[in-house]
């Protein structure tokens, strides 16, 4: 995923299990590409999220 310019490499598996539209986002294929987020350089893209917002998020998704 990518959040203000940063790409972030995540497990899809938790965003795919919790979301139905993460799950779309990775099934859908975008006009001529692969779905989103099905390499790096295809990545899902986040608009308006802050990146260090997206970390918090990541901790509650991935706890270490």
């Amino acid at each position: 995923m990518k959040v203000e310019g940063t790409c972030f490499r995540v497990w899809r598996r938790n965003f795919e299990e919790g979301s139905p539209i993460f799950r779309d986002m990775f099934t859908l294929p975008s006009g001529t590409l692969k779905a989103e987020g099905s390499s790096q350089d295809n990545p899902i893209v986040l608009q308006n999220i802050k990146a260090d917002d997206f970390k918090q998020l990541l901790k509650v998704l991935f706890p270490r």
